[in-house]
């Protein structure tokens, strides 16, 4: 399934929870789906389709199946309630797909002849994000049949598309015959991204019948030539379609101003060849009649001060999952010196269509236009469609509708606007940087020349600083220096200098219960750290203690640090005179597969007291009374034991269990058994003979080994009575424990502890080594990073969101940072400024399933912007959340 899918093929959706078991078991049961299904969603949907409930995620939920392994499964085990969830792949780009899961919602609304429209609210159907009009006609006829066993033909149907700013109840009582509808008429032909309907946007199925007629009308305007402006009874259209014309006379005239291709027109963003310019020759336009449609937006003749608008005040329709992008252009929109810049006409001077990195001015004008509509434009909200086009175009990860990182969006916008407005036309190539010589203040400088020698725009004016990183190299103490440029700050939020570590306590005494502890250390704790850690909970000496690696119960070594890949096993050592000793006693089940003999360990390894002059046959002895009072069936431990092993008497072929030496050497992969020098050896049977203990305990030492034996349970056993072998109990540490790391996890932090953070010196691991220059080896040295340089717009990005491997998590501490007042001078080494909050871009939810808003500040008030709703902020403390995530900072002047 890591092959991408062909565009067009279906995919199975199927439930994690059950794959999960067929993994484990041969027989699995049917695939059941039905953790996955949400039952109580009143949508419009075929009998036989299945809606996923909201928040899904792949491979925490579910996995994404190709068509061999859907077949394989529904035919081997069949499909409980028959839930079958087939998805569509989708053609992203030329050489992308991506198999569609979250389908697109539509909110429908039905108005019959007779009922007009009767219902409360809309009903939802999902749909796939590139159906077509009429592909969702199809689905809806069929949907409808189904309900209402009534069929409707294709030419009894039409869509239209509630105007986003009128309300769904007014549309309602205002229904009746012949009303115009307050929106548009959607062409069937057209997909539902082309028609722009967006997951909020409300469409009127309209029904007829053959006896009656539509129950809407469409708004018309009359048609006026483009050349004469004459209204227009007949006319001949020209060859794109989008201008009338008396006749073929006006058509030549207006040639100079439209050909239909070309350049792109300021006011309806068609491509012209001739154009003309507005009186300022800021702009194209196809003719002067989008020069006037275009005034409302720009007037050469009017000064800024004149124009009445929304000045920002504007939301932004949430177009399908894109309330990422919402949240981030409302924020760059309320960066006022760059707005300001746009709304100027400036940047218009600046385009550069040669630059292989940009987009050919593409997406900056895009911007442009947005900006001019959320300050100049008159609406509530508006639509960005053509920016959201614009933007996935050139941006292949936001050209669809999936939900997406606001940082990222952007980070990638920014670098778009920059790139398109370089004014440095051609880049010089740069050989490495020679620093030679140079103090800190020259090398700071010549990294910035170097930086603005291929980059300078209104982008790198405002927002770009400048770090200062070391590497320090632990072989040679030689400093590495770079001053590498930033356009966003990323915070990391400091871990919480607590730590936990579960371990395994094994008391001496085989009667008393094994237990998982979990303990509260530092951040960076030492072995003494455990052993005290566990002294003071098991009220022991911290000296009786040893730490253990332990490994799918197998003893592996007493150790010197702690090996996550095993589990941590802390021992009560018994006490021990000059007579005695200790070794390892393991435990495992012997399984008989066809010819061959596998253990498995069963127990918990344990330290056994022994004498150091003991025999081979005492140490049986007491390796049985042992193993007995753990499981608590010893009574007389003399006859018990020669009845339980008759077979070493002579007397019988009764084995209760085999004692076997173990043989360390085969489990560090080396050759040749510690004992019977025989290389294929496993474990040697203990012999039950008068020889002495010491003799195999300085054979095992002499190799470097600590001497261990092994039980081994014939898989005849009762499973039951050796379950107590393995069984542990949860000590009150592991809930207590958790309980405050939870606490500690919600707790706050502040701006200042994260700058404080970010500052700190790393350790760099094998995976991220650097170069020394002057030991000339790649070395895992010591990092250090600090702010040199400050920008006049500083954005912090606070690194909230974690991923590891499948798993994302999210750091939901609040970050209490300033709203006024921030005093950069404390972090920056060879700047300062005193810096106000004027935006921030807030995440609510987890990382794969939530919603972006966004706080900003607008002629001295604050405000919130939630996709279309621009709302007072009544209580400025709301602003300082664990939902801000991208902090936006002025410069104070």
């Amino acid at each position: 399934s890591n092959h991408s899918p062909k565009a067009g093929q279906l995919w199975y959706i199927v439930s994690l929870s059950w794959l999960a078991k067929w993994r484990e078991s041969p027989n699995p049961g049917p695939l059941d789906n039905r953790p996955l299904v949400d039952n109580s969603s009143e949508c419009l949907k075929l009998k036989e389709e299945v809606v996923l409930k909201p928040g899904l995620q792949e491979k925490l939920d579910y996995e994404i199946v190709p068509p061999k392994a859907w077949s394989y499964f529904s035919k081997r085990f069949g499909v409980l309630d028959n839930l079958v969830i087939p998805r569509k792949s989708l053609q992203l780009n030329s050489c992308e797909t991506q198999v569609e899961v979250n389908l697109k919602p539509l909110q429908i609304v039905f108005c019959t002849p007779k009922k007009l429209i009767d219902q409360e609210k809309p009903y939802v159907m999902f749909i796939s994000h590139n159906s077509s009009l009429k592909k969702t006609s199809v689905k809806l006829r069929k949907i409808y049949q189904q309900r209402h066993s009534k069929e409707i033909y294709q030419k009894h149907l039409r869509f239209w598309k509630l105007s986003p700013e009128k309300d769904f109840q007014a549309l309602k009582k205002a229904t009746c015959k012949g009303v115009v509808f307050p929106g548009v008429l959607l062409d069937e032909s057209d997909t539902l991204e082309e028609s722009e309907v967006a997951d909020s946007d409300i469409i009127v199925a309209e029904i007829r019948d053959d006896t009656s007629s539509w129950t809407f009308k469409e708004r018309h305007e009359e048609p006026k030539c483009a050349y004469c402006k004459k209204t227009l009874l007949s006319f001949k259209r020209c060859a794109c379609k989008r201008f009338v014309y008396c006749d073929s006379t006006c058509m030549r005239r207006d040639s100079d101003w439209h050909q239909c291709t070309g350049f792109t027109c300021e006011y309806c963003s068609e491509k012209i060849e001739s154009f003309e310019k507005c009186a300022c020759g800021k702009y194209f336009y196809c003719n002067f009649e989008c020069i006037e449609r275009n005034k409302r937006f720009h007037d050469c003749n009017k000064p800024m001060d004149s124009f009445k608008g929304k000045m920002g005040l504007c939301g932004l329709q949430n177009l399908g999952n894109t309330c990422y992008m919402n949240s981030g252009l409302q924020c760059l929109s309320n960066t006022l010196e760059l707005t300001e810049y746009f709304l100027s006409e400036e940047y218009s001077n600046h385009i550069n269509t040669q630059n292989p990195l940009g987009t050919q001015g593409v997406l900056v004008t895009a911007y442009a236009h947005l900006v001019k509509q959320l300050w100049h434009g008159s609406s509530e909200f508006i639509s960005p469609w053509k920016f959201k086009k614009a933007l996935g175009t050139y941006a292949r990860q936001f050209s669809g509708y999936q939900q997406h990182d606001c940082q990222e969006a952007i980070s990638f916008l920014l670098d778009f606007i920059h790139e398109d407005l370089n004014r440095v036309k051609k880049k010089p190539y740069i050989e490495e940087i020679n620093t030679e010589g140079m103090d800190e203040p020259e090398m700071a400088q010549k990294f910035w020349d170097v930086h603005l020698s291929r980059n300078q725009s209104v982008v790198v004016d405002l927002m770009y600083g400048q770090y200062r990183s070391e590497v320090t190299c632990p072989n040679c103490s030689g400093l590495s220096l770079a001053f590498d440029p930033f356009m966003m700050l990323t915070l990391p939020i400091p871990d919480k200098e607590t730590t936990d570590l579960e371990v395994v306590f094994v008391p001496a005494d085989q009667s008393l219960e094994v237990l998982n502890l979990k303990l509260l250390l530092p951040k960076h704790f030492t072995l003494q750290n455990v052993k005290k850690g566990v002294a003071e909970l098991m009220k022991l000496k911290s000296e009786s203690l040893a730490i253990a690696s332990v490994f799918n119960y197998g003893f592996e070594s007493f150790v010197s640090k702690i090996e996550h890949r095993a589990s941590t096993y802390v021992y009560e050592v018994p006490e021990t005179s000059q007579e005695e000793g200790v070794f390892i006693l393991e435990q495992s089940l012997a399984k008989r597969l066809y010819s061959i003999t596998q253990k498995i360990g069963i127990a918990h390894p344990r330290i056994v007291k022994v004498s150091k002059n003991a025999t081979l046959e005492q140490v049986h002895f007491e390796v049985f009374k042992y193993v007995t009072g753990i499981l608590g069936t010893e009574t007389d431990p003399q006859s018990d034991f020669a009845s339980n092993f008759s077979s070493l008497f002579g007397t019988g072929d009764q084995m209760l269990y085999w004692l076997n030496l173990v043989n360390s050497n085969k489990r560090r992969g080396q050759l040749g058994c510690i004992y019977c020098k025989k290389p294929t050896c496993t474990n040697c049977p203990l012999p039950y003979t008068e020889e002495p203990l010491q003799k195999y305990i300085k054979l095992s030492e002499d190799t470097g080994h600590f001497f261990k034996l092994e039980v081994m349970w014939p898989d005849t056993f009762k499973k039951e009575e050796l379950s107590v072998l393995h069984s542990r109990r949860n000590h009150s540490s592991v809930s207590e424990a958790t309980k405050f790391l939870t606490q500690k996890k919600n707790s706050n932090t502040t701006l200042d502890e994260c700058f404080k953070f970010f500052a700190s010196p790393e350790q760099l691991d094998a995976q991220n080594t650097t170069f020394c220059p002057k030991c000339k080896h790649h070395v895992e040295g010591t990092k250090k990073m600090d702010i040199y340089k400050l920008p006049k717009v500083l954005i912090i990005h606070l690194k909230r969101f974690k991923q590891s491997g499948y798993l994302s998590s999210r750091n939901n501490k609040v970050v209490d940072f300033p709203i006024e007042g921030l005093d950069m001078g404390r972090y920056a080494i060879a700047d300062k400024g005193i810096y106000d909050l004027y935006a921030v871009s807030n995440h609510i939810g987890s990382m794969s399933f939530g919603h972006y808003t966004n706080y900003a500040k607008n002629s001295g008030k604050w405000y919130l912007y939630d996709d279309s709703r621009v709302t007072p902020v009544r209580d400025l403390n709301s602003i300082v959340s664990q939902s801000a995530y991208v902090l936006f900072y002025k410069k104070r002047e």
